[in-house]
C-alpha cells in the first residue's frame, strides 16, 4: 500500500472515529508503518467491516491491532475460498454448480481450463492455479 492510500484510509477512520490525539502527520506515518505491506483494497474493506461491526457506545479511534485482526480474518477467508475452488476443480464440479461466492472469485474460463486437466496435471499446477485465483480476488478488492 502506498502512503497516499494510507492517508485515504486514515480519512475514513477519522470520519468514523474523530481526529485522534496525535498530530495528523505523525499519526499517518505510524499507521503507514503498520499497514504498508497490505494492499489498499484489503485495508479499506477491513476498515469498513470494522466500522460496520463496531457497537461501542463511544466511538473512539480503533487500535491498529483491531484493523489488523479484520485483515487477517479476511485473508484467512480468501485462502479458504481458494482451497474450496481448487477442491471443486479436483472433483470436476461444473462451474455453474459452485457456490456463487466462489464463482465471483474465479472466472469461468480459468476454472474450465482447470477442469480440462487430469488430476495429476492439476495437482502439479496447484500453486499456479491458486495464484491465478488469488490475483483475481485481489483485482476485485483493488
Amino acid at each position: 500500500m502506498e502512503i497516499n492510500e494510507t492517508g485515504k484510509v486514515m480519512e475514513v477512520l477519522s470520519a468514523f472515529y474523530g481526529q485522534g490525539k496525535s498530530e495528523t502527520n505523525k499519526m499517518l506515518i505510524a499507521w503507514h508503518e503498520i499497514l504498508k505491506d497490505y494492499p489498499y483494497g484489503l485495508v479499506y474493506q477491513a476498515v469498513m467491516t470494522y466500522a460496520k461491526k463496531d457497537r461501542r457506545e463511544y466511538a473512539s479511534f480503533p487500535a491498529p491491532g483491531a484493523i489488523l485482526s479484520v485483515i487477517e480474518e479476511a485473508e484467512a477467508e480468501q485462502k479458504n475460498i481458494v482451497n474450496r475452488i481448487f477442491y471443486a476443480l479436483l472433483h470436476k464440479t461444473p462451474y455453474g454448480e459452485m457456490p456463487i461466492e466462489q464463482q465471483k472469485l474465479c472466472r469461468q474460463d480459468v476454472y474450465e481450463r482447470g477442469l480440462k486437466m487430469d488430476e495429476e496435471e492439476l495437482l502439479a499446477r496447484q500453486d499456479a492455479f491458486k495464484d491465478i485465483i488469488r490475483k483475481e480476488q485481489k483485482q476485485l478488492h483493488d
